[in-house]
């Protein structure tokens, strides 16, 4: 139904079929359906499309259109473009490292359920990058991913009750 769907020019099966390609190691398939449906406005595509432009997979490294289509899918709220600009800007890749914007992304992202994003979220309010440390903040951000099950907020948390850093030693 995916291909039928796509080939009528659905955004989100074509972006949905593009997942389902680059998992099958298909990407120069995956790349035609995701430009096709980046060029709809589908957030989910352009993320993973700005990806793929980020890496150079499929495609020539082009930086500026990376970021271009990761901050049209941030913009849109998509928690998955929200991760990939703020990992961008965190790390400064290909752009100047921009702490206090990839903390305000990760922030976002972890609103929707990002449990990675959480976490990172929870890292920056701890070590104050990208503005002011935090500790209850951080411990907030590490309890609510861990209870999704992300292993480093996990890690991230006992440290801190080990140590009694924004919590009570235990």
């Amino acid at each position: 139904w995916y291909e039928q769907s796509a080939r009528g020019g659905n955004a989100g099966a074509q972006s949905a079929l593009a997942g389902l390609k680059l998992a099958a190691g298909d990407i120069e398939g995956s790349i035609s359906l995701l430009q096709d449906a980046a060029e709809q406005g589908e957030p989910g595509a352009e993320a993973r499309l700005g990806l793929l432009y980020q890496l150079g997979q499929g495609a020539p490294r082009d930086t500026e259109k990376a970021l271009a289509l990761l901050t049209r899918s941030a913009g849109k709220g998509d928690r998955q473009g929200q991760v990939m600009l703020a990992d961008t800007y965190y790390n400064g890749t290909g752009v100047a490292k921009d702490l206090p914007k990839a903390r305000e992304l990760y922030r976002k992202a972890a609103e929707q359920g990002a449990a990675g994003a959480e976490n990172q979220y929870g890292v920056m309010l701890w070590q104050g990058l990208g503005g002011a440390a935090d500790l209850r903040g951080a411990v907030r951000a590490f309890q609510h991913a861990a209870l999704l099950n992300e292993p480093h907020a996990q890690a991230n948390l006992s440290v801190m009750y080990r140590s009694g850093i924004g919590v009570t030693q235990n």
